[in-house]
């Protein structure tokens, strides 16, 4: 009996797995941009040694997607704004409206009152190291590695209300 309770339960997982949607990028998993990310955390990420740390969370961001193995340019992009371009005239990615785990979330510089240069990250897990919040993994300017350094909110008081960046 035992074993056909268990039996019946994997079907029964199986069908709400298949059932749910789970988000991709370029039928890959968000989770699987999170998943490197996590991997990475504490290193220095990049394609391109020549990019400055101060300016390289578009290139952190890039090493993560090659590391996905998403084909993009062989040094990486530097600089948000050139990020957001490629997202945007990328058919593998779609714009979302709301946080979901491996999502990347991008403020670029050049979009808001000029007040501060933009920023990009990772959305990582919920009410993990920020209570009833995400998190946000990405390049510390200061050391040049991958951190998880914002939380969503925080981020999005920084950029978008003070910096006048739309995510």
């Amino acid at each position: 009996i035992m074993h056909k309770i268990i039996s019946i339960l994997k079907i029964m997982i199986a069908t709400v797995i298949a059932q749910k949607a789970i988000p991709t990028v370029g039928g890959i998993p968000n989770l699987t941009l999170y998943n490197i990310a996590k991997a990475n955390l504490g290193n220095h990420l990049t394609l391109n040694d020549n990019i400055p740390h101060e300016v390289g969370c578009a290139e952190c961001m890039s090493k993560i997607i090659s590391l996905a193995g998403i084909p993009i340019a062989s040094g990486g992009i530097a600089g948000t704004a050139s990020l957001l371009n490629w997202l945007e005239t990328n058919p593998l990615f779609t714009e979302i409206t709301t946080p979901e785990v491996g999502a990347i979330i991008l403020y670029a510089t050049g979009t808001g009152s000029g007040k501060i240069p933009g920023h990009v990250g990772t959305v990582a897990m919920f009410n993990l190291m920020y209570p009833n919040d995400w998190g946000v993994l990405s390049n510390d300017s200061n050391t040049g590695t991958l951190r998880e350094q914002w939380s969503f909110q925080a981020m999005e008081k920084y950029y978008h209300i003070y910096g006048g960046i739309k995510p």
